[in-house]
């Protein structure tokens, strides 16, 4: 029956056994479901230390079956004679664990001491097995060291260790010569004893596997890896052909083009090949090197891990390759010194959070650096720049600049018979490296935006603004307009006022005083009294055609509709056709509008001349002439009647002469008369400035 069987069927019938007593099988212990070790039980076991933790906060014992870990009570210096190989009897509880469930020591006793037992062989298919007795087991593993790095927050040294297909890492105390160690063995096959760790997340799923080793002294380098001396020398483009085997050490040459911190880019005599090694620094560009090592897979083209390299001859340093990144990406450009223009899109800090970079970093891990982000056509793509440049300058978003790194192209994950490019980032490992051919422009995206928010902002205001100014500017004209509405009709009182008292209440005052004069007069003399009331007659007259103009004012006149030449057509036309005479109305100069306060003067004065013609002169046209002239005015109003005697006109009929005489006088013009029997008549009024009456504007 075999061995893991038998101590499954052993760990049962313990378990059965002692359900209600404390553990004493750490295989026992081990199976405990989370559930069960969340109780704490309590355990008491004795076993073998097998790895102290470095800062002795637990424990790796081994029972010669199982391991488990152990947290140490907090005060760890009582524990100054642990080390590996104590025999310990530990007391405490059972706790769940992150992964299989542990010890939680209240007591420790060191009982014994005596070697580690030999380990038992780790096979390639544990890497990724989740097994729960596999984890904490004292194992010997093999395979080939490929990175190394210091957790200075753990004081551990950290290696990358490469079993077959698969990837674990190392840990191991820190020591001032570890990384000098580590480099004497990078790249070689090595074995060694370990503690088998299991990497896990907070849902106690195995994610990785990391082996826990004492010394550097446990390693063991596997000599014959390089003890041939018949080594195939292969040229770059030939590496992994059919039937190359990569875990054989082998020899490649070629020009170095560039040097970075561990690694080398080789020109070949048609690809390029990046070549990691310890130390790169003592090579240039330009030497024709031979390099002793072993391949590394790659999905784009092979890569090279090299243990040595040599020197051959010294020759010009390859030229970068010129190459447009806009279009095709030609895969011999993999690892190739290239040198394209491109724009810059961003630049900032990047980081790489894994302790090996690509897996080929040898140094300290977690190092940040500055990396831009740039766009050539429509492919944007990652530009590592050199560890410790600041950036800066001119190195703006939007800058064009010419680039000399190191093309690094990616593959499409789609499963092909070849590969299919379809990404790249660019690596500048020397400051040089960065050329700014144009800076970049004052007006970036973040100042459009910031210029078209400011103007929409200024926009919106300008547009709140004119909105309140429009509401005021619409409150204070219907307040103006109302106070004007009101001065209006004012001014429009007091102007009847004036005219009814300049018009009607004079007449009917002397029309008064005619009367009663004419009351006397007939008494004495009743020829005469007839005359006095002829008189009275064509004052009430008079006073009749002064109301009925101001009643047709109040109505709303012409002159609210019209200008003073329609008007004057308008008003008198139907004289005109009463006495069957022609009408000429007239305009010379340019008209203009005046205050209707004149306008209205002129146009009964006109009016009354007419009305004077049609009914007392039968003529047989009627011609009124308006001449408009700079800062003046002349309106005349001639008829071809039969006319009259100016001097010789009875009293009655001198009124309407008088009213046209007062009108002029109002507007501070002058009235002339010409008139003799047969000759017809001419009223002509002469304004000799109507500054006073002009519209303002």
């Amino acid at each position: 029956m075999p061995r893991r069987v038998l101590q499954f069927i052993a760990a049962v019938w313990l378990g059965m056994a002692s359900a209600d007593a404390q553990l004493t099988v750490i295989d026992h212990i081990k199976h405990l479901t989370p559930d069960e070790a969340a109780k704490g039980p309590a355990v008491e076991v004795e076993a073998q230390v097998v790895h102290l933790h470095p800062r002795r906060v637990g424990i790796f014992l081994f029972d010669g079956r199982l391991g488990i870990f152990v947290y140490l009570p907090e005060v760890a210096s009582r524990y100054e004679n642990l080390r590996v190989g104590s025999i310990v009897r530990i007391k405490g509880t059972a706790t769940p664990g992150g992964f299989a469930p542990d010890i939680r020591a209240t007591e420790v006793e060191v009982v014994g001491w005596s070697p580690v037992p030999e380990p038992r062989k780790f096979f390639e298919f544990e890497v990724y097995l989740p097994n729960l007795n596999l984890d904490c087991e004292w194992v010997k593993v093999w395979g080939r060291l490929v990175g190394a790095s210091v957790l200075e927050d753990f004081n551990r040294i950290l290696l990358e260790l490469e079993i077959h297909e698969g990837k674990c890492s190392i840990q191991l105390p820190y020591t001032p010569d570890g990384m000098d160690r580590a480099a004497a063995l990078m790249y070689q096959r090595v074995e060694f004893p370990a503690v088998a760790g299991t990497v896990f997340n907070r849902h106690r799923q195995m994610t990785g596997r990391t082996f826990y080793v004492n010394s550097f002294d446990d390693f063991t380098v596997y000599l014959e890896d390089f003890q041939q001396q018949d080594w195939d020398v292969r040229p770059i483009e030939q590496l992994l052909w059919a039937g190359a085997n990569f875990q054989k050490a082998l020899h490649t040459r070629g020009t170095v083009a560039q040097v970075g911190r561990n690694e080398v880019y080789l020109r070949g005599d048609q690809m390029s090949l990046k070549a990691v090694m310890v130390d790169s620094t003592r090579l240039q560009p330009g030497d024709h090197v031979d390099l002793f090592g072993f391949i590394w897979p790659q999905p784009i083209s092979p890569a090279f891990r090299a243990r040595t390299a040599k020197v051959i001859e010294k020759r010009d340093p390859p030229e970068a390759l010129a190459i447009d990144l806009s279009g095709p990406l030609d895969p011999d450009w993999n690892y190739a010194l290239v040198e394209t223009e491109t724009i810059l899109v961003d630049i900032g800090q990047s980081f790489d959070m894994s302790p090996f970079a690509s897996g080929t970093v040898y140094g300290p891990a977690n190092s940040g650096r500055i990396g831009m982000v740039c766009r050539s056509g429509g492919r944007v793509f990652d530009v590592r720049l050199p560890e410790g440049f600041a950036g800066g300058g001119d190195l703006k978003p939007g800058a064009h600049l010419r680039l000399t790194a190191i093309c690094n192209l990616m593959a499409n994950r789609d499963p092909r018979w070849s590969h299919f490019v379809d990404g790249v980032w660019l690596e500048v490992l020397q400051p040089g490296g960065i050329e700014v051919v144009m800076p970049a422009p004052w007006w970036t995206v973040r100042r459009l935006v910031w210029a078209a928010g400011m103007a929409l902002g200024a926009l919106l205001f300008s547009f709140l603004w004119n909105l309140m100014l429009h509401k005021t500017v619409a409150r204070q004209t219907e307040t103006i307009g109302k106070q004007i509405e009101h001065e209006s009709v004012l001014h429009e009182r007091q102007r009847i006022a004036r005219e009814l008292h300049d018009t009607l209440e004079q007449g009917l005052a002397g029309m008064a005083l005619q009367l009663q004069s004419s009351a006397k007069q007939l008494e004495i003399d009743p020829n005469r009294g007839k005359e006095a009331l002829r008189l009275a007659q064509g004052m009430l007259k008079h006073c009749r055609y002064e109301s009925r103009n101001s009643i047709l004012d109040l109505r709303g006149g012409l002159l609210e509709k019209m200008d003073l030449p329609a008007a004057l057509r308008e008003s008198i036309r139907p004289l005109a056709e009463e006495c069957g005479a022609e009408l000429e109305v007239e305009v010379a100069g340019v008209p203009r509008r005046l205050r209707q306060f004149a306008e209205r003067q002129l146009l009964h004065i006109a009016k009354e001349a007419a009305t004077n013609a049609a009914r007392h002169a039968t003529p047989h046209r009627i011609r009124v002439e308006i001449e408009y002239l700079p800062g003046a005015l002349r309106l005349e109003v001639v008829d071809d009647g039969t006319g009259f005697a100016v001097d010789r006109l009875a009293k009655a009929e001198r009124f309407g002469l008088q009213g046209m005489r007062e009108r002029a006088n109002r507007l501070h013009g002058m009235l002339g008369i010409e008139s003799s029997i047969g000759a017809g008549t001419t009223i002509r009024v002469d304004l000799a400035s109507t500054e006073e009456w002009e519209l303002e504007g």
